[in-house]
């Protein structure tokens, strides 16, 4: 199995291209879109979108009532951590898709605790000295950067425990907040008992392959070897946006991208739609990565550029993305 390519920054080869910060922060990952979504004040409305899409109505009702009580637990395990270890900095980092309000009002007294969900978590996690979570898949991240991830047990129900068990299992549990505490103020100690390279190879290489770096090389090589063919372009695909039962809004947004262009119609889909502009990636953003890139090989600036991808009929700009060769020449 592919291990994804955006991983490959977790790599020791390629750290260096991860933002620099302020160090010396406990970094505590939090991942509670169900019941504290920032689009929605109503968990049965986050809840309804999990049964469309296929999950037993009976087995949501009662996750979403004990993540409300769990959420209401690890905002209090959080609170009592800034307030029994004062100066030890604690960055909280809310979903992209919570409402960051509801860890602001039980941590706006703690001078030591500063909230804020923006840049990439890679980047948070290289610069923490460990991560506190609960069921979150960061761990794994973590796991690839060597940063030890720590997972409040204690705090798990029997179904919040059963929904997602990966990150308990590659983490350093923690049955108690006395000994949340302990660990905390033994992170190195801890750290270096924490043995990160049986915990990748148990749990984390079937799913992600080696943490090598080569991924992205890995799936370049399957995408030009296995789809030797040339695309083609469907108009009706557009239309239905590959869906064989797509509701008369898909409909409606595929024509709209064949008329307008999907650049077009997507800034339209980011005015109404928040949870989508978190999610979107510039040309810009690309750019700037391709020479970081390029310095990190020593080959600035980059032999290639990005844009807005334009489609092969209209010309019209895309919303997706296209890398090229820098053109050469006068």
């Amino acid at each position: 199995m592919q291990r994804f390519p955006r991983f490959d920054f977790a790599a020791a080869s390629w750290r260096e291209l991860l933002d620099a910060e302020p160090r010396g922060y406990i970094l505590v990952n939090a991942n509670f879109p169900l019941v504290n979504s920032r689009f929605s004040d109503d968990p049965r409305v986050e809840g309804d979108a999990m049964v469309r899409a296929g999950w037993d109505p009976v087995y949501v009702d009662r996750l979403v009532q004990e993540l409300t009580l769990v959420f209401a637990n690890y905002l209090e395990a959080i609170r009592k951590l800034a307030a029994a270890r004062p100066d030890q900095a604690i960055l909280v980092r809310p979903h992209p898709f919570e409402r960051p309000e509801a860890y602001r009002s039980v941590l706006a007294g703690y001078s030591n605790v500063l909230i804020d969900g923006s840049g990439s978590v890679l980047d948070r996690i290289k610069n923490a000295t460990a991560v506190i979570h609960l069921n979150c898949g960061t761990a794994i991240e973590s796991v690839m950067l060597g940063k030890l991830p720590i997972q409040l047990e204690y705090l798990n129900t029997p179904a919040t425990a059963a929904h997602a068990t990966l990150p308990g299992r590659v983490s350093r549990g923690v049955a108690s907040f006395d000994t949340l505490l302990s660990v905390v103020d033994n992170i190195d100690a801890e750290t270096a008992a924490f043995d990160f390279a049986s915990v990748h190879a148990a749990y984390i290489e079937a799913f992600f392959h080696h943490n090598d770096g080569h991924a992205a090389e890995r799936v370049a090589e399957v995408l030009i070897n296995e789809n030797p063919r040339r695309g083609y372009v469907s108009l009706a695909s557009t239309l239905n946006g590959a869906r064989s039962n797509p509701s008369l809004g898909q409909i409606a947004k595929g024509a709209a991208s064949l008329v307008l262009g999907s650049a077009v119609t997507e800034n339209l889909r980011l005015r109404t739609n928040p949870a989508r502009r978190d999610k979107r990636l510039a040309p810009a953003v690309v750019a700037d990565l391709l020479e970081r890139i390029a310095l990190h090989h020593r080959s600035a600036p980059s032999g290639f550029v990005a844009a807005r991808a334009r489609c092969t009929i209209t010309g019209l700009p895309l919303a997706s993305i296209a890398i090229e060769k820098r053109p050469t020449g006068p």
